[in-house]
């Protein structure tokens, strides 16, 4: 089981949760991978548990919202900087990419799904100078050209609800 969360934190938004809630869901699946899609800020509130849960994680980056160039529709909380970042790897979190600019990967032609996908991965390793090996598709759309692309590039990938790609569980409230 692989469980993804967006965001830890008390914002009003379906897909953040509070940290006592975090901690609840991935003790009850102490097996599952731990993935975090986008790059908020809350993330760095888990890292003690995580460190003594002796559990990694993965978190999958858009390098355009690292650089601050966030649609209004995602600005329902903050993102991380390349420095947070930095610290997430030092702390043991995988860095996997979620695309270079967050785009619904299904709908855009071949030398922008390139961009999205070959870019987001120089970016990242040049960045921060660790392998990149995972792609999540953003909100989770995919068909299975999108998916055999991103194969090329990438060893895993990962969708919410596809069966043309890894599947994770999406978290996104206390009922979840």
């Amino acid at each position: 089981m692989i469980l993804c969360f967006h965001e830890i934190g008390d914002q009003q938004n379906p897909y953040c949760i509070t940290i006592s809630q975090f901690e609840k869901v991935i003790k009850e699946h102490p097996d599952a991978e731990i993935h975090f899609d986008d790059g908020r800020k809350g993330i760095m509130s888990v890292i003690p548990i995580l460190k003594e849960l002796k559990r990694k994680a993965t978190v999958f980056l858009v390098p355009r919202f690292l650089e601050g160039i966030i649609p209004n529709q995602e600005k329902y909380s903050g993102f991380l900087d390349k420095s947070n970042v930095q610290e997430l790897v030092n702390a043991g979190f995988e860095i996997g990419s979620h695309s270079y600019s967050h785009k619904d990967l299904t709908a855009i032609n071949q030398t922008e799904l390139d961009m999205e996908l070959i870019y987001s991965k120089k970016y990242l390793e040049r960045i921060f100078n660790v392998p990149v090996t995972k792609f999540a598709l953003p909100f989770g759309r995919v068909n299975a050209y999108v998916a055999n692309e991103a194969r090329k590039i990438y060893s895993k990938v990962y969708s919410l609800e596809s069966d043309l790609a890894i599947q994770r569980k999406l978290v996104i409230s206390a009922n979840s």
